[in-house]
């Protein structure tokens, strides 16, 4: 059951009335995408990389899903992940695509917007502009990084936005175990996949002709094929794609053929 906007609860869209037998709209629909976004993704446990990953001290990589950006860093003293984000700005300091992976401890992470700095336990080293802000808001729990909750299993490091959620082990169960006995935790990647499936990119792309008006004989046409203002148009839908939280247009209408 899902939680609705009253607090009550209603059932999930296309259930699981056969294990073997998925129904395909839980891979392109709109309203069970958007029913994930808000009642899975938050709460769940998610691997965000294998330990093997990031194996120095000061080592770091990317996760990306659904918006969300972290940083997990292995700091010499264990594992952390951070919330990609200045605590000045809200810019990402780090990476920019999931996989991204890097090295801070010479340098630490930068902002690069006004040049803050952290190392790789997530304390500020360095305010730009220091004397331009109060004492008070200079409190170190207050620059610190903000932590995303964290755990290593099998091998992997979890993360979940969820302070409240079970730990993995509850989460996962018996399941943890029998990996466990398969010495999952042993073995070592050699490479990463991704693909984002295409009827899930058609039913995107249709939703921005809609929503953006965008004048075209259908989804297929080459964008070189469209109007300047509606070639404009595919240029935020392709900015939207990332699901990003803020979108920033300058001269938003300039050129965009407008209703």
């Amino acid at each position: 059951m899902l939680k609705s906007a009253d607090g009550g609860l209603r059932a999930v869209p296309f259930p699981v009335d056969d294990p073997e037998r998925i129904p395909v709209k839980r891979y392109y629909d709109e309203e069970f995408y958007q029913a994930e976004l808000d009642h899975l993704w938050p709460h769940v446990w998610q691997m965000a990389c294998r330990v093997e990953q990031i194996p120095e001290a000061g080592d770091w990589i990317e996760y990306q899903n659904v918006g969300k950006s972290v940083l997990v860093v292995n700091t010499g003293n264990g594992i952390k992940a951070y919330h990609n984000a200045c605590r000045h700005r809200g810019v990402p300091i780090a990476g920019g695509r999931d996989g991204a992976f890097g090295n801070c401890s010479k340098t630490g992470f930068v902002c690069p917007f006004h040049g803050w700095r952290w190392n790789a336990e997530g304390e500020n080293t360095l305010v730009y502009g220091k004397h331009l802000f109060s004492e008070r808001q200079l409190q170190g729990d207050d620059l610190k990084l903000r932590e995303c909750r964290s755990e290593v299993a099998i091998g992997c490091v979890f993360i979940n936005f969820d302070d409240e959620a079970p730990s993995v082990r509850e989460s996962i169960g018996p399941l943890l175990d029998r990996l466990d006995a398969h010495n999952t935790g042993e073995l070592r990647a050699e490479w990463c996949y991704g693909t984002v499936l295409p009827a899930r990119t058609r039913s995107f792309a249709q939703r921005m002709i809609r929503d953006l008006d965008i004048k075209t004989p259908g989804g297929a046409t080459s964008v070189s094929a469209l109007s300047g203002g509606n070639q404009q148009k595919v240029v935020v839908a392709r900015a939207l794609a990332t699901d990003p939280q803020v979108l920033v247009a300058i001269r938003p209408t300039n050129g965009v053929d407008v209703k």
